[in-house]
């Protein structure tokens, strides 16, 4: 049967979300709008729906190699994802293999510092309150997700970490950190949402020294050719 798409229910920052004739599938339609750039100025580029739309599913296919369960059906469109509709669950979930932007301002390290652990953190989706970090027993006390989800969701981004470091790794970059969302499919946990350079930062490896490594950066005059070419070293 076609898909065919219902009326828009959620414009996000970088997505749109449409219901479909399959009352378990969404189309998730990726936007072209930039955010903050190094001038301080927000704009749009042309065809960055299509290189997030790549990059996504790209990624979901590879850890659906690995026996990690996501939302990906298939890419519609050049900028469209068919997905399973979840029961999302509201915490963000950050992943730090080392120190950079926003971790290294909170705590006053230096750039660069290689953690000899990932550092996992949980944060409640509420633009309200101005999504708090949380531990694993405010999620379970809140009633946001059971023990076995909880256990499952950790296990399973660790696993992501694991298997996208790699991943990242023979492409010439480094994993520095990235942000995910699982939700409920058929009593199952499944991850969800995006996984492109809005939800992840990686650092270019130009040698084997870590000190020699440089974030990936978006200018705004080149930044076409540069979000292109990223997404050309990814998928």
């Amino acid at each position: 049967m076609d898909v065919k798409k219902g009326k828009m229910i959620r414009d996000g920052r970088f997505k749109k979300i449409y219901p479909t004739n399959h009352p378990d599938q969404y189309v998730i339609q990726f936007k072209d709008d930039l955010p903050v750039i190094k001038d301080g100025k927000k704009k749009a580029l042309i065809h960055k729906g299509e290189y997030n739309a790549a990059i996504s599913s790209a990624l979901f296919r590879y850890l659906e190699g690995y026996h990690i369960h996501t939302h990906f059906i298939k890419l519609l469109k050049p900028n469209e994802m068919l997905v399973k509709r979840l029961e999302m669950i509201p915490i963000e979930i950050m992943v730090w293999n080392f120190s950079s932007g926003a971790i290294s301002k909170r705590y006053s390290i230096e750039n660069g510092k290689i953690f000899p652990c990932p550092i996992v953190e949980l944060y409640l989706k509420d633009k309200k309150l101005h999504y708090p970090m949380m531990t694993i027993d405010h999620v379970c006390a809140f009633g946001y997700a059971g023990s076995e989800e909880i256990q499952k969701m950790d296990q399973t981004v660790r696993k992501i970490n694991a298997v996208l470091k790699s991943y990242f790794e023979r492409r010439g970059f480094r994993l520095a950190d990235f942000k995910i969302e699982f939700g409920r499919y058929q009593n199952n946990i499944v991850l969800g949402d995006e996984m492109t350079p809005d939800t992840f930062h990686l650092w270019d490896t130009s040698g084997e020294d870590i000190q020699t490594m440089e974030p990936i950066a978006f200018y705004a005059d080149r930044i076409e050719e540069e979000y292109e070419a990223l997404k050309n070293r990814i998928c």
